[in-house]
């Protein structure tokens, strides 16, 4: 009789831990499972739309820089063919910025 009313007097302590930590693991994955809303599955969704939108911009900008780049080489090199194929540069005397007239005179009397 003794260990009856020692273990009802006293039994019901492990079962309140055991229930408290029940109610905690039931908290704790209701909190998890509340992080995940249909409002955070579309946020999501919606980033990584405009994800997919900034990599597409920028392959596009990309390619349209490489192309700009490679129009102006090609400007470039025709300005430089110009320049080495004029008469100037044909007779093999460099025309300077400072002296354009002396070249320009020097192959007038030749």
């Amino acid at each position: 009789m003794g260990i009856i009313a020692v273990s009802g007097l006293f039994g019901w302590i492990p079962v309140m831990v055991w229930w408290k930590h029940r109610i905690r693991l039931e908290e704790i994955r209701n909190q998890q499972g509340a992080g995940v809303t249909e409002a955070t599955i579309s946020t999501l969704r919606e980033v990584q739309r405009e994800l997919r939108e900034l990599r597409e911009t920028t392959a596009k900008f990309d390619l349209s820089f490489d192309a700009g780049l490679d129009r102006l080489e090609e400007r470039v090199n025709r300005v430089e063919g110009r320049t080495i194929n004029s008469p100037v540069y044909r007779n093999g005397a460099a025309a300077s910025v400072d002296e354009p007239q002396t070249v320009l005179m020097g192959n007038q009397g030749r």
